[in-house]
């Protein structure tokens, strides 16, 4: 068997990514780069040098360079920063200070006239066959299967995929949506106000298979506030609009607002509350 590369002497057990020898899984570890990193910073008590890199103060380490600093490392001396920060303003930043030709060619370039990206118009023909392409990949059942893989991990069965639906149908995803950690800010004041007045009030109540904002149970009232995702599709409107005939047809009554008015103050709540009561 062959020694460690880095000089240790000791017998190499592992093959490094950089195709050297080493007694330990990492350089590392190797009992002779430890002591080169132990000797590369040297603590200096008996000599009183004054920093190499100009802030002036005392050096307390003599760097595997041959300087001296008064942080064990020369980018964390004050002076050093300084200097690095200005060097990043003004004229002496080399990324600064482009010619005038490239500022016009980049323009031109972004304009369209020798970008291949910038400027294209699609046809009307194209648009359709690139919105096919995309709704054939997003809904595709080959697609669908790929992400549930992806998301669980493994692969369900038709059977498994319809328990599981079911059962969340049955009231599972309405007792998980009352974890949720992080509802709307306006949802939350709503819930404080309400809760003020009636400490009896149930967050998150499940009627059906639907999870209520905010239920007083015995007078049968529901309050909600309804955010961007109640109106940002037509099959949401629709859907918002069944769950409320079907809950109301159990004898439940609505207090709803919305993101379209001013957000309701205490007063106004109780006063809204008071004519449903």
């Amino acid at each position: 068997m062959k020694n460690c590369d880095f000089g240790c002497n000791n017998e190499a057990k592992y093959i490094l990514k950089n195709k050297k020898l080493c007694c330990s899984k990492s350089s590392n570890g190797c009992s002779k780069v430890k002591e080169k990193k132990k000797n590369s910073f040297l603590i200096l008590d008996d000599e009183q040098q004054i920093c190499s890199y100009g802030c002036n103060k005392i050096a307390k380490y003599r760097l595997s360079n041959g300087k001296f600093c008064c942080k064990n490392y020369y980018r964390h001396c004050p002076q050093f920063r300084l200097e690095l920060s200005e060097s990043k303003m003004g004229d002496k930043n080399p990324c600064k200070g482009h010619t005038e030709e490239n500022k016009k060619r980049w323009r031109e370039q972004r304009r369209g006239k020798n970008n291949s990206m910038f400027g294209k118009k699609h046809s009307e023909e194209a648009k359709k066959k690139i919105g096919v392409k995309s709704k054939q990949k997003i809904f595709s059942e080959e697609y669908r299967e790929k992400l549930r893989i992806t998301s669980t991990g493994r692969k369900q069965s038709k059977e498994q995929r319809e328990k599981s639906r079911q059962r969340m149908l049955n009231g599972l995803a309405s007792y998980m949506h009352k974890f949720k950690k992080n509802p709307s800010r306006e949802e939350l004041k709503l819930k404080t106000i309400v809760l003020e007045f009636y400490p009896e009030a149930e967050p998150q109540h499940t009627i059906f298979n639907y999870s209520v904002d905010i239920a007083l149970v015995d007078k049968k009232i529901v309050i909600e506030y309804d955010g961007y995702y109640h109106f940002n599709t037509e099959e949401n409107k629709k859907y918002h609009e069944n769950r409320q005939k079907r809950i109301e047809g159990e004898g439940w009554r609505f207090l709803r607002y919305t993101m379209f008015d001013k957000f309701p103050t205490a007063e106004k709540v109780k006063e809204d509350l008071k004519k449903l009561i």
